[in-house]
């Protein structure tokens, strides 16, 4: 039968013969631990596990539809009699003649191709509308001389994993097994010894999509899905050892310094939406005609007058809508509401709008690109959010568009050490306990090492004059991490001059004000007969208070180009070499701006890799060098510092590390604390400083 199948459609004999050829004389074999069957023939049916098994088997309940479809067109609803999904079937009439109908040539099928049905496995659903309201019928069905079980309105059948029922209250009783499953995979991600990245790859990957279908196909508590948003943020909180993490940090994408975990409810909306497009747009005219008139029916039985041109759904007058069932169609309009977004038809295409903001405007033609779209609305209003929180969320805007500044957050799990991961969260979110938080919105205290600034996280980090020593050491690992990219990429032996003023044959006479700049590398490309100049520096990524609106990475960068112009343009004219000026500006958290990877992009020849791979080192080594200075806090004593600590020169391994700050150009910035060690410890005891000097 399905090789004659196969030939009714259409397909080539060669192709046929390959499957002919598959089953002749075919059989199984199974075998266990210490046991092997003899051979068992296949006569019937298709071969079990064979990917090619689900298409053949279309092939042979195709003809089945056909014959459905053209003999019972007038018993089906707008021209849909049978829908089928392998060997799932559905039958949809309109009268229980037509039904009764349907299952005979049913019978009839199976007969000619020995197809066997179980009718207790089967259900039936018949009702009649009195008043408006569905009412049950006594009427009796049956295949094969069995009586079709009848499924009462207010009860449940599963079909292809999906509740099929009227109650609301029924369809709750399906997705509550899933939310307390989901709540047990959580809490054993919680007890689990994994890193911070992969707890927020685990729940990307195993806890969001796992709930896409129940959402799709039934309904779920906005109550239980934000239940099961607090228990995510309180695992990550945990692991986090703290319980002030802004909500948006959570749902803000990755590649702009969030955690990227998207809102259950945001996401279940989205699905709302997206099944009544996908129905709109669907392949097989049928389903989308019989779904159009669901639509309609719809807007008729509630009354709804179609006038509105600023109506967030399709033009539909919500202003008088009348209550009923919960319909797919109901649920995206509800959606759409909540989420305060325009849905627009012309023709057949749709497009949303973003009635929150003026700039979202997002034409549909691909289903698939909708989630997408809804997904972006969402993380623009996320980052607007946090950005907007003075305290916690003013370092994120230097983070925002930036994927190379959180790597160690992407979905690709790396070997980020957990413990430097943790701390560029809570630093970035404002949660570490400084004395700007410790004192809850009170008069922030002075800091305990200088004494003359307010001790806050840019202080710490940036502007205490006792820690300069520590933010040399953090800037020259940002310096060294440079220096071996241009050794990896060039493959030349140059000679690097670090901090020192420019000399060399060939150049004479430099101004006065030149001649003391002391630039972090200089180096002279022979081959290409062209003058390097590299600045770097490590400033405190945010918005500037004297220049509002502007970064301070790039206003640094602008000072950088401004203070370096001259001395380019004098050695360019007094020697005969192009000179290139390469500032590499990186946040003492980690952020890269856009112009420090267009600086790397020049330096490392366009090799795109290795720009991402050493964007990645540049970035880590400066939120090691941040760790130490703040975890050696307290171990400061007569302005001394302890130097004992080191760093791995590989981002993708475990990182302990310590770089520093160009506090001051004309510094010599030594490299006396090259040859030491970070040993991490618990989270409750976060660093352990030991001297390891003899090791070297």
């Amino acid at each position: 039968m399905i090789f004659n199948n196969l030939k009714h459609i259409g397909f080539d004999e060669g192709f046929i013969d390959f499957f002919r050829n598959c089953y002749k004389d075919s059989y199984n074999i199974i075998q266990t631990l210490g046991f092997k069957t003899d051979k068992i023939t296949i006569r019937k049916g298709v071969k079990q596990g064979c990917p090619m098994s689900p298409l053949l088997f279309d092939v042979a309940i195709d003809p089945l539809l056909r014959i459905v479809h053209a003999k019972h067109h007038d018993d089906g609803v707008c021209d849909t009699c049978i829908q089928a999904y392998a060997d799932d079937i559905i039958l949809i009439s309109k009268s229980s003649q037509g039904l009764d109908n349907m299952l005979c040539t049913l019978e009839s099928f199976c007969d000619y191709s020995c197809l066997k049905i179980n009718a207790a496995k089967c259900g039936i659903y018949t009702y009649i509308l009195d008043n408006n309201r569905r009412v049950s019928t006594d009427t009796i069905f049956h295949i094969f001389g069995q009586e079709i079980p009848k499924i009462q309105l207010l009860s449940l059948k599963e079909y292809l994993g999906a509740p099929i029922a009227r109650s609301h209250v029924v369809k709750m009783v399906h997705s509550n097994a899933l939310i307390q499953e989901i709540t047990n995979k959580i809490n054993l991600i919680d007890g689990s010894p994994l890193r911070l990245n992969q707890k927020l790859d685990a729940v990307r990957r195993f806890i969001i999509p796992s709930l896409d279908y129940e959402l799709t196909c039934n309904n779920c508590r906005m109550n239980d899905l934000n239940a099961i948003n607090k228990l995510i943020r309180k695992m990550i909180n945990s692991h986090l050892n703290v319980n002030s993490t802004p909500i948006a940090a959570f749902h803000v994408d990755w590649k702009d310094g969030g955690l990227g975990l998207q809102d259950l409810t945001e996401r279940a909306k989205a699905l709302y939406i997206k099944a009544f497009m996908e129905l709109n747009y669907w392949s097989n005219s049928r389903t989308k005609s019989l779904f159009k008139k669901f639509t309609i029916d719809e807007r008729n039985f509630r009354r709804i007058q179609k006038n509105d041109d600023n109506s967030i759904f399709m033009k539909w007058n919500l202003n008088s809508l009348r209550q009923g069932t919960q319909s797919l169609c109901i649920k995206a309009i509800k959606a759409l509401r909540k989420l305060n977004i325009q849905l627009k038809k012309s023709d057949d295409n749709f497009s949303l709008v973003d009635l929150s903001s003026t700039t979202n405007y997002d034409k549909i033609d691909d289903t698939h690109k909708l989630l997408l779209s809804l997904k972006r609305m969402f993380n623009e209003r996320w980052k607007l959010k946090l950005t907007s929180l003075p305290l916690k969320g003013h370092t994120f805007h230097t983070t925002i568009k930036s994927p190379y500044s959180s790597f160690f957050l992407s979905p690709a799990v790396t070997k980020a050490n957990d413990e430097i991961v943790k701390f560029a969260v809570n630093a970035r979110c404002n949660n570490l306990p400084t004395g700007e938080v410790v004192a809850h919105g009170d008069v922030t205290p002075q800091c305990i090492i200088c004494h003359q600034g307010l001790d806050n996280l840019k202080h710490r980090l940036n502007c205490c004059n006792v820690r300069k020593s520590e933010y040399k050491i953090r800037h020259n690992y940002v310096v060294e991490d440079i220096i071996k990219a241009i050794d990896d990429v060039h493959q030349q032996h140059f000679l690097f001059h670090r901090s020192k003023t420019i000399r060399f044959n060939g150049l004479n006479n430099l101004e006065d004000d030149n001649k003391r700049l002391m630039p972090d590398i200089w180096f002279i490309d022979h081959t290409n007969n062209v003058l390097n100049i590299i600045e770097v520096s490590v400033p405190y990524g945010c918005i500037s208070e004297r220049n509002g609106g502007v970064s301070t990475l790039d206003l640094t960068i602008e000072e950088k180009r401004m203070k370096y112009a001259h001395l380019c343009e004098d050695c360019e004219n007094k020697s005969n070499m192009k000179v290139q000026f390469y500032p590499i500006i990186v946040s003492s958290l980690g952020a890269i701006p856009k112009q420090t990877l267009s600086a790397l992009k020049r330096l490392l020849k366009n090799n795109m890799s290795k720009v991402k791979y050493y964007a990645h080192e540049i970035s880590f080594s400066a939120i090691r060098g941040s760790a130490r200075i703040y975890w050696n806090t307290g171990k400061f004593n007569n302005n001394s510092v302890d130097n004992n600590v080191g760093r791995n020169n590989n981002a993708y391994h475990d990182h302990n590390g310590s770089e520093n700050d160009d506090t001051d150009d004309n510094t010599d910035h030594g490299n006396d604390a090259d040859n030491n060690i970070m040993t991490l410890g618990t989270q409750s005891s976060p660093v352990e400083i030991q001297d390891d000097t003899s090791s070297q």
